[in-house]
């Protein structure tokens, strides 16, 4: 695989997760690699298209050469979005990260895709997770909601969501505290980042790649979690090693379990 460089502090999930796809293994899930271009610095972004977007991917390469240069980036999110039939479409935009790991700018300013289309054209996305613990060190987790386009009903991070384009990692976790653990965080919370965690798998429509921002919190007495954001249907406390029975029942989301069980190793 050609990966974006690991940022200082990242890690690839541990072996015991499943290994990275290969080139050959991801070739053969009928993915194909392609190029974007154009950036500051010469910086490249590198994807693997899955099997239903490729041909039109492909197609934009016939019309303009290789590698499609930045100034391509609306017409590529038009096609796949369309080629897709914009399943998914969620209107909010996620940075594109070059070969050196880091988003890539044009012209000084940061550019980015829809987020929908991250996984079927296998780019490096982040996001940020929030592991609160109590004080006995049993973890509280949210169950998605069944109306979730992604991962529907599968246990999950108490806190957890995507990095948005020009977002920071500690006022995401922040924000989405609010959101979906009606959690306000305060100084005796103790919030302490703990590292990243670069997670690569295989899936249906292509090839999902990540980059998970991992923090942790301690949760006062007494606290329980009530969602804002109607995405939590559900709440309970479980202890790691449940963590990793749930994930593998293929009841927890991957990239969050993985997280949470390497931050914790």
């Amino acid at each position: 695989m050609t990966w974006p460089a690991l940022l200082a502090g990242e890690q690839l999930a541990a072996p015991e997760f499943g290994l990275a796809p290969t080139h050959e293994s991801v070739f053969a899930a009928g993915c194909r690699a392609f190029r974007l271009e154009g950036f500051d610095g010469d910086e490249q972004v590198v994807g693997w298209a899955g099997p239903s977007v490729w041909p039109s991917v492909q197609a934009l390469f016939t019309t303009h050469g290789q590698a499609l240069e930045a100034r391509h980036l609306g017409e590529l999110e038009r096609t796949v979005g369309e080629c897709l039939s914009r399943a998914g479409w969620r209107d909010e935009r996620f940075s594109l990260i070059g070969q050196s790991g880091r988003p890539v700018r044009l012209n000084g300013q940061l550019l980015g895709l829809e987020r929908s289309l991250f996984r079927p054209l296998g780019l490096l996305s982040e996001s940020v997770q929030l592991n609160l613990y109590d004080a006995d060190g049993q973890l509280w987790i949210s169950q998605r909601s069944w109306a979730k386009a992604i991962d529907p009903g599968l246990w999950d991070a108490a806190v957890a969501g995507g990095l948005a384009m020009g977002e920071d990692p500690q006022g995401a976790v922040i924000r989405e505290s609010w959101e979906e653990a009606g959690l306000r965080i305060l100084p005796e919370h103790h919030l302490r980042f703990r590292g990243m965690v670069r997670v690569c798998r295989l899936i249906p429509v292509g090839l999902h790649l990540e980059r998970v921002w991992v923090f942790s919190a301690k949760a006062l007495q007494g606290f329980v979690p009530h969602p804002q954001d109607g995405e939590v249907q559900a709440n309970r406390q479980v202890s790691a090693a449940g963590v990793r029975e749930l994930l593998e029942r293929g009841l927890f989301n991957h990239e969050a379990a993985v997280a949470t069980l390497t931050s914790f190793s």
